[in-house]
């Protein structure tokens, strides 16, 4: 533990266990990963000196520094010591550094298996706020793991930081989610479509069908069209109307969904992933990498909301169920990958109204800021190719065959060629330099060379 500020009140920082150079120095946080939290804390207006710091496993180096590897005596021991820690300071806010200090902190943080030594997820959580039995928990990426991808890391953690720093001065309001509601009259429907842009978004089950699709205008109230005199009236807020913005986040996926489903969209006309990814931040909006990709940010809609400058809103992609719908309140979470989920429709139907709650909000923010840093242009060709790409989706490909099966033929004459000149090049060589690994002697089934030199295996010539 670095007790900088022995009080009540005083921001705790948590990150894991001690690297090689914080074991020798005993102290968290130190080395390179120490060089770069000391920099993303300067610059979030915070001074090491007024914060506490400490690891999850305080004194105790891991086998290969890696987590798994600790004895899981030494972890308990470790968690035990820091809530005594916690009980004693009150901090008035715990920044939790990466998947294992999140994991003690937040519940149902997700994990792979093993508890606290399979957690994971950080990836999409990093930069939200969770109420817990210890008070307010932040949780952000380690160092360790923004060195490792610097970019984004880098960035991704100053921005949490100031966030940080935005909640403690009282900048950064906590903002619940409006009641989702049933979206059931034409006079509602007549309310949003004189909204200056509407946000949509749908929910699908069973990867293919639409169940329910989610909309916000002007007054943020979030209103989800459900199957029979909902979808009536979804069709209708879907065509749109002349000036009307309609957002979607990643519009090509629901985009098709809806058209398969019956549902053409006129809508869509502008997207908050193509206006951050493609326009505004194209180095912090990337894709999935896969799970070995180390990737830092997902290409979705928590990654991006928690990088607003003003917007505060409970994790709402979580795995785990929430209150208001008879679950906790800061995390409604996917359906799990069950049909057996008794929750699936009302979890679908919720998710469905605060993503375009989300996305709306979004949308305020995204366009000024793009107009501002004179990116727009660029912005509107990447969602021109998503729409692009959707009627292509839509069409399938037209391929001519015939074509396809001459090209096929020329390439693989060319394929044949090169391997043929390159055999010449490299035989010449052998032969010309004697090269020692072609003239090991070994045993040729096809030519029963029993313990003879066989080179006609190697398209040589007899020696």
């Amino acid at each position: 533990m670095e007790l900088n500020q022995d009080r009540t009140g005083a921001v705790l920082v948590v990150a894991r266990d001690w690297g090689e150079q914080e074991e020798e120095a005993l102290c968290p946080l130190i080395g390179d990963a120490g060089v770069l939290f000391d920099e993303v804390l300067s610059y979030a207006g915070f001074r090491r000196q007024d914060v506490n710091i400490t690891n999850i496993v305080p004194e105790t180096r891991p086998p290969d520094n890696d987590f798994r590897k600790h004895d899981p005596r030494v972890v308990e021991a470790g968690r035990v010591a820091l809530d005594v820690w916690v009980k004693r300071l009150k901090p008035s806010l715990i920044i939790a550094m990466g998947n294992e200090a999140s994991y003690h902190f937040v519940p149902d943080w997700p994990t792979g298996g093993r508890g606290i030594f399979g957690a994971k997820g950080i990836e999409d959580r990093a930069g939200y706020f969770w109420e817990t039995k210890y008070g307010m928990v932040y949780t952000v990426l380690h160092p360790a793991g923004a060195l490792r991808k610097i970019v984004p890391g880098y960035e991704l953690l100053r921005r949490h930081f100031v966030r940080a720093r935005k909640y403690l001065r009282g900048n950064l309001s906590r903002q619940e989610f409006p009641e989702v509601q049933t979206l059931s009259s034409q006079t509602t429907v007549e309310h949003l479509l004189l909204s200056r842009a509407l946000a949509a978004d749908i929910e699908v089950r069973f990867g293919k069908q639409v169940f329910c699709c989610g909309f916000t205008g002007d007054d943020l109230r979030p209103w989800v069209a459900k199957y029979g005199r909902g979808f009536s009236l979804m069709a209708t807020l879907l065509e749109g109307r002349e000036g009307l913005e309609g957002v979607f986040h990643n519009g090509p996926y629901d985009v098709d969904l809806l058209d398969r489903n019956g549902f053409p969209s006129a809508l869509y006309t502008d997207d908050t992933q193509a206006a951050w990814g493609n326009g505004l931040e194209p180095e912090l909006a990337f894709r999935d990498e896969g799970e070995s990709g180390g990737r830092l940010t997902r290409k979705g809609l928590a990654s991006l909301t928690a990088l607003h400058p003003s917007l505060n809103v409970p994790f709402w992609k979580g795995d785990t169920s929430w209150t208001r719908y008879g679950f906790p309140n800061w995390s409604c979470g996917y359906p799990l990958e069950t049909t057996t989920d008794p929750d699936e429709l009302a979890k679908l139907y919720v998710m469905a109204g605060r993503d375009t709650f989300v996305t709306r909000q979004l949308w305020d923010w995204l366009k000024p800021e793009m107009k501002r840093r004179n990116v727009e242009a660029q912005y509107r060709l990447a969602w021109n190719t998503n729409l692009r790409c959707i009627t292509m989706t839509r069409r399938g490909w037209l391929v001519d065959e015939d074509l396809r099966q001459e090209r096929i033929r020329v390439l693989q004459a060319r394929s044949d060629e090169a391997k043929e000149e390159s055999a010449k090049a490299a035989l010449a060589y052998i032969e010309k330099y004697q090269i020692e690994d072609f003239k090991k002697t070994v045993e040729c089934k096809c030519c029963s060379g029993v313990g003879k030199r066989c080179w006609r295996c190697a398209g040589l010539p007899a020696m």
